[in-house]
């Protein structure tokens, strides 16, 4: 009871009066404690829910993106296995006919420049140890520089190839060769002689992987163990070449003439299959 003056309130007069202080929402707590504590209860349980849904969509969404990106990888790695079967495919079921034969006969010649270059140049040593008053050492640094030259160009020309296109990297590789070998018939010393044969070499080592890639990739699947073997037989007859010029043109140790035109002959090979150069296609 609260006393105003001289007279005592009850209970529920009280009430009205701090009913009129608090406002609505004390009274609606004060006159129903459950409710309240029940409706506070609902707001806390919504606002876990809330909660939780969004953390369990984020953690979907990014699950989501992740298994996406994976199944992208997976389809992009299934396409280029489709496309690689599909031109295999394609290559079996045309066969092996004159084209093959031609695209073979070009390549092959390919590697039939490379031998004579290679291994044509050693009978003219003799000739030049006399001329030049070279040595055995000469010729040893000028073959280790052959070969490291080699190297670098089926390093260079396969990765040319691979970025754009067997067909300029073939031609380019010929070009060298030629170019490069004819230069080095005028040669008037050891040092300019190992420049050019070195530059020729560049060339040389870079027609065997151009050579052998366009020619798989033009031949079915069946026939490509057998025609790379028989690939090997152009760069024998190379060597074969290189000895039967030799018996022909190197007929004096004396001449200045006869080994130019022998490294010469070694280099026209290259410059005449520049000839057909415009009908080498490129890859599939």
């Amino acid at each position: 009871r609260k006393r105003t003056g001289n007279k005592t309130l009850p209970p529920t007069s009280c009430l009205a009066l701090l009913a009129a202080m608090a406002g609505p929402s004390v009274v609606g707590a004060a006159a129903n404690p459950e409710e309240s504590d029940e409706n506070s209860d609902v707001h806390d349980d919504a606002a876990d829910t809330t909660e939780s849904s969004g953390d369990e969509a984020c953690v979907s969404g990014a699950c989501g993106n992740a298994s996406t990106s994976e199944s992208e990888g997976e389809n992009v790695g299934q396409g280029d296995a489709a496309v690689a079967g599909s031109v295999d495919e394609v290559l079996e079921s045309i066969g092996f006919g004159w084209f093959q034969v031609a695209i073979m006969a070009v390549c092959g010649m390919g590697w039939f420049v490379d031998s004579v270059e290679v291994g044509g140049l050693t009978y003219v040593y003799t000739t030049l140890d006399k001329q030049w008053g070279t040595t055995t050492a000469n010729w040893g640094v000028l073959q280790s520089a052959k070969s490291l030259c080699s190297v670098g160009g089926a390093l260079v020309f396969g990765t040319s190839a691979d970025q754009f296109g067997r067909r300029p990297a073939f031609v380019l590789a010929l070009l060298l060769t030629a170019a490069a070998g004819l230069a080095s018939a005028a040669s008037t010393g050891f040092t300019m002689l190992m420049i050019f044969r070195c530059a020729a070499n560049v060339g040389a080592g870079g027609i065997l992987p151009v050579a052998i890639s366009l020619l798989t990739e033009h031949l079915p699947p069946s026939k490509r163990d057998s025609c790379t073997v028989f690939m090997q037989i152009f760069f024998a007859v190379g060597h074969i070449l290189a000895v039967v010029l030799s018996m022909l043109l190197l007929r004096s140790s004396e001449s200045d003439t006869d080994w130019r035109l022998f490294v010469a002959a070694l280099a026209v090979p290259a410059a005449l299959m520049l000839l057909v150069c415009p009908w080498v296609p490129e890859s599939p």
